[in-house]
């Protein structure tokens, strides 16, 4: 309780000196597996959101182990062949898909390859890196806060929340 009492004591707002626009990079981070029947709409709600701000990227992460999976529905296709196939027929230049270049592995692991690959292939010293959940859309205002909000510097850590809703009825 007293490092937390301190910390706020020395992060008070008045005494921030908050910077003006940051030469940065914000990356957002969408790590999927299994996704092909919802993987064009994400892409294009969220290339179309991201293309309003400079330097910021939505990084699709696929999962190799996907590869090896029997999926007739989508005449074997995987999420990563599909999302390539539509992020070069519409030409998006703020959107890359990469692959987690392992046969197992989880969520985590697909994230955490995005974040060593963003570090390694990105060359701005100022990075962010924002995770988004398929299933989770954030909304034009949210978006533009986070960037804004990268931009200034102002945050180390950001947390965005979402409410799911479906099928609720009541408190």
């Amino acid at each position: 309780l007293h490092n937390a009492f301190s910390w706020l004591t020395n992060n008070d707002e008045d005494n921030k000196n908050v910077q003006t626009e940051l030469e940065c990079s914000v990356f957002f981070i969408l790590p999927v597996y299994m996704e092909q029947a919802n993987i064009s709409q994400v892409i294009s709600h969220y290339s179309n959101v991201l293309k309003l701000y400079k330097n910021a990227y939505l990084i699709v992460v696929a999962a190799q182990k996907e590869d090896y999976i029997n999926n007739e529905e989508f005449e074997n296709k995987t999420t990563y062949d599909i999302a390539k196939k539509y992020i070069a027929n519409n030409k998006y230049s703020n959107v890359l898909i990469i692959k987690y270049p392992k046969d197992g592995g989880y969520m985590a692991h697909q994230v955490n390859f995005a974040f060593r690959y963003c570090d390694k292939y990105f060359l701005r010293e100022t990075k962010w890196l924002f995770l988004l959940n398929i299933d989770s859309y954030y909304t034009d205002k949210g978006i533009k806060n986070i960037v804004e909000t990268c931009q200034t510097g102002e945050k180390k850590i950001y947390q965005y929340s979402t409410l799911f809703m479906r099928n609720f009825d009541k408190f």
